[in-house]
């Protein structure tokens, strides 16, 4: 874990100050409280006060040093300047209901990765049982998949994202594997099965190289979409876009499917996908070839939580349900 430094309030009052609009007020107090939410990165809750006496309530992430908490494996291709970069050219420009974007520091000389977005009011869906809320996460997603394939060669160019290709995959099982041995050790039974799955994982995810890219989230689980309101209406609000990458948009899909809490709700999100992706592309896939392609993208959540987390690793239960999995989807 890297070592973060103490950030002085009024250093953060004057590089707010400076983000903020020439003719905006001026802000004359800061609180700043610990998120709870914290996760790689530090992240406070800011109370701006104005010298008008108004007040703004913004989110700071710094994501100048990650903080990988014990039991998280590193991501080797995590960029602590992708987020800011994803608010500052991309976000915005799309009117999705992202956090509002009040200025960012995307790296500079003195090492600063520094994010400052709005503060959402609402619950996260992982908290929310209304079914009605997750399908709209879901109809949510195929509307970013959509309008942001056409911008990708912008976005790319603006952002720099990881592409999904077949070498990334071919990557994810090795590493898969490695960290299997590391932490397991190479007489384990569970892994010893893992060897002689890791082959053959690579025909199924091969078969995701040949569906269009577009930009996905990376991580869309429940816990970073933020269900409230705006005008009357569900606001579907998704945070956290420091994983944001090119790749096939069914991956994120199963990110959510995965969270679902039984089956029967797992084919709802996929069929509020589905119908939302025809409505606006239609000639998208067809039915019976989106789910089997939605199936072999489970094999992809797995071997993320097997790469991410050292405890789905330790935790035999998890292991093997994991390994399991991808062996009958090999199998298939």
């Amino acid at each position: 874990m890297s070592q973060t430094r103490e950030i002085p309030s009024e250093e953060l009052r004057s590089a707010l100050q400076q983000m903020l609009p020439p003719d905006h007020r001026r802000v004359v107090s800061l609180t700043r409280v610990p998120s709870a939410h914290a996760a790689t990165s530090a992240l406070e809750e800011l109370d701006l006060v104005f010298n008008d006496g108004n007040h703004l309530r913004l989110m700071f992430k710094d994501l100048s040093h990650n903080m990988w908490p014990e039991g998280d494996i590193a991501d080797p291709e995590w960029d602590p300047a992708r987020e800011i970069k994803m608010y500052q050219q991309v976000l915005g420009r799309v009117n999705l209901g992202t956090p509002q974007f009040y200025g960012g520091v995307a790296g500079d000389e003195r090492g600063r990765c520094w994010l400052f977005v709005e503060e959402v009011q609402g619950r996260r869906l992982d908290r929310v049982k209304d079914i009605g809320a997750w399908t709209a996460a879901a109809r949510w997603l195929a509307t970013l998949h959509c309008r942001l394939q056409a911008l990708l060669p912008q976005v790319q160019k603006d952002v720099g994202l990881p592409v999904y290709d077949g070498e990334y995959f071919r990557r994810l099982v090795a590493r898969a594997l490695e960290h299997m041995r590391r932490v397991r050790g190479c007489d384990d039974q569970i892994v010893n099965l893992f060897e002689t799955l890791a082959d053959r994982c690579n025909g199924p995810l091969g078969e995701l190289t040949h569906l269009a890219r577009t930009l996905i989230h990376g991580d869309f689980h429940s816990r970073n979409i933020i269900v409230g309101a705006a005008a009357g209406a569900l606001r579907i609000c998704v945070i956290d876009w420091e994983k944001a990458a090119e790749a096939p948009g069914l991956l994120d899909l199963a990110t959510l499917v995965s969270k679902s809490r039984t089956r029967e709700e797992g084919l709802a999100l996929a069929l509020a996908y589905y119908d939302e992706m025809k409505s606006n592309a239609p000639r998208y896939l067809a039915r019976p070839e989106f789910f089997r392609l939605l199936e072999i993208c489970r094999l992809w959540v797995h071997l993320r939580r097997m790469t991410s987390h050292e405890r789905w690793l330790t935790k035999e239960s998890w292991l093997k349900e994991s390994v399991g999995e991808i062996q009958q989807l090999c199998a298939q």
